[in-house]
């Protein structure tokens, strides 16, 4: 059943009450971890404003500056006191190439290389910020391509160091407090601000932990006292709702079944059995699916592709025929995409699961009519779970952190995690029905002893699961989480 008007309004203020909770309470800061990744990030940051000096060099960046070089008596001039006057000497000296500076960026690729901007800032000032420099990636001059490359790596570490190392606002308390608004967006979706705590890195998490960390740190104590910081997400939320929405009989039954969904979608797209779809092959195709049921064009999917070096041999007619190959299989995604157009063109669209509405004045934006219904029903799902949590939860000792769009974070002092968890699973873990077809959303938990950062996969039984694809920063975090499970479970 839709959703009246009242009830659409009822939610919406019983979550943003829920959001100046959040805001007040705020999440603890792990300073060690914190000053830990201050320097590798410095250095990383180093390497590449070096590599660009290099790669802008390799441009024809050969511009000059004046510097003071020391003091000279004038032979021409004297002072009141007829002393010869003292005059400044300057030495013409190389300016190398600042990579955070926009207009030194300005000035080798549209002064020198004389290339047309690709965007523009509000005051009509050329834009090089990181979507832009990913295009310029992929031009045919080498050299450009590779400050490209470098550029958006060093714009990258620099907001990194910037907003979430050095800059992360803590409080005296020891706690960041992002300011949390609810259902803001035209999608309902949360957002926060100051910092941006749904978009902080996986790789930058451990930056956050739970209060009880921050309570022994400031009493002076260390070590494990119990408490943990966990995080449950819906699996797959996007999909599921995709299929739910457009009513596709295949991903509903592959669901009921619990086949893997995603190696369903690779076979389909690269035309062979499910059983011989590579690890590879499974991977691209997750990024390939969303954009697809996304409405993004060829030429977006294909630069998802050739960003992996594994599949730079994939052209745009390869391309095209995997789309053709997944929607021949899926024609009510594709059905269901005409809907929306059409409801598009007629005004306003309509999500189903929320009853929430778009006007659109008639404008038919194909990714935008793809897009809202998906993630207007994952924000009702999961704006339903955040309150029935936060009545059920004991706030002495059990508190929501945030919503990370799909994903509640959230903590419990107690030293058995279980029941916050089941809580949690409960509210999440519901069965949606639309159209006479029925799909239960199921979740995933990650749960740490110390960090947000430094987690490990918790299922519903309590068995905790080491995942082995887990690359980079992360892993080893991944690997010092699963150390520190093993004490503190010894412990208890």
């Amino acid at each position: 059943m839709t959703p009246s008007l009242l009830d659409r309004m009822k939610l919406r203020m019983e979550c943003k009450n829920l959001a100046v909770r959040m805001t007040a309470r705020g999440i603890a800061v792990h300073e060690v971890n914190r000053e830990n990744l201050r320097e590798p990030a410095q250095a990383k940051l180093e390497f590449y404003r070096a590599a660009c000096e290099d790669a802008a060099r390799a441009l024809g960046w050969n511009k000059q500056e004046a510097v003071f070089s020391h003091w000279s008596e004038s032979e021409t001039e004297v002072t009141k006191a007829g002393k010869p006057k003292k005059i400044r000497v300057y030495r013409q000296q190389d300016l190398p190439f600042n990579a955070g500076s926009t207009h030194q960026w300005t000035e080798l690729l549209i002064d020198k290389m004389h290339l047309t901007p690709l965007a523009y800032t509000e005051t009509r000032q050329p834009c090089w910020n990181a979507e832009v420099l990913e295009k310029l990636k992929s031009s045919p001059n080498r050299k450009l391509a590779r400050l490209a490359e470098v550029g958006g790596k060093f714009k990258e570490v620099q907001k990194e160091l910037g907003t979430y190392i050095v800059g992360l606002p803590a409080h005296p308390n020891g706690r960041t407090h992002p300011m949390w608004a609810a259902m803001n967006a035209n999608t309902l979706r949360w957002t926060s601000a100051g910092p941006n705590a749904q978009n902080i890195p996986k790789h930058l998490r451990s930056i956050l932990t739970h209060s009880r960390y921050l309570d022994l740190r400031i009493a002076g104590g260390s070590g494990w006292r119990g408490g943990w910081i966990l995080e449950t997400d819906h699996s797959q939320q996007e999909l599921r709702t995709i299929a739910l929405l457009s009513g596709c009989k295949l991903l509903l039954e592959a669901y009921a079944n619990k086949a893997d969904v995603h190696r369903l979608n690779a076979a389909a797209m690269f035309g062979i059995s499910p059983a011989d779809v590579t690890a590879e092959q499974r991977d691209v195709s997750k990024n390939a699916t969303f954009a697809m049921c996304y409405r993004a064009t060829i030429e977006k999917m294909l630069s998802i592709f050739h960003s992996d070096e594994r599949f730079k041999h994939v052209t745009y007619k390869m391309l095209q025929r995997m789309v053709d190959n997944f929607f021949a299989e899926r024609p009510e995604i594709r059905a269901y995409h005409y809907r929306m157009e059409e409801m598009a063109a007629a005004g306003k669209i309509v999500e189903a699961l929320s009853g929430h509405e778009l006007v659109t004045c008639g404008i038919v934006d194909p990714a935008l009519c793809a897009n809202f219904p998906v993630q207007t029903a994952g924000a009702k799902m999961m704006a339903d779970a955040l309150l029935e949590v936060d009545e059920r939860f004991d706030p002495t000792r059990q508190r929501i952190l945030g919503n990370n769009h799909d994903a509640m974070l959230y903590e419990t002092d107690d030293e058995d995690p279980m029941e916050t968890q089941a809580i949690v699973v409960d509210a999440m873990e519901k069965v949606h029905t639309l159209n006479g077809n029925s799909l239960k959303y199921l979740s995933e938990t990650k749960m740490s002893a110390s960090s947000w950062g430094e987690s490990v996969e918790m299922k519903n039984d309590g068995s905790l699961v080491v995942k082995n694809n887990a690359t980079g920063d992360h892993a080893g975090n991944r690997r010092k989480a699963w150390l520190a499970l093993g004490a503190a479970l010894e412990a208890t």
